[in-house]
């Protein structure tokens, strides 16, 4: 028989939170491979201010990576 408190039941099934994080465009560079939800692989083939134009196979669409899902399609390294 279980005699377990029903708010301790109530605590463990609360699903956990998680932080998305939102690619920089500052950690953006010509060439770099970057996965977007919708439109796939793609390859950034310029970087403004706050815009990335970004080759997919659908096309080049220009995006806010601030504003998007976009993450690195590669391993990514501060040194």
């Amino acid at each position: 028989m279980l005699n377990a408190r029903p708010e301790i039941l109530l605590l463990a099934k609360r699903p956990r939170t998680v932080q998305i994080l939102c690619m920089r465009i500052e950690s953006m560079f010509v060439g770099m491979k970057v996965l977007h939800p919708d439109h796939g692989l793609g390859t950034v083939k310029g970087v403004s201010e706050y815009m990335a134009e970004i080759r997919f196979d659908s096309g080049l669409k220009t995006l806010a990576p601030d504003h998007c899902d976009l993450k690195p399609a590669e391993a990514q390294a501060e040194l």
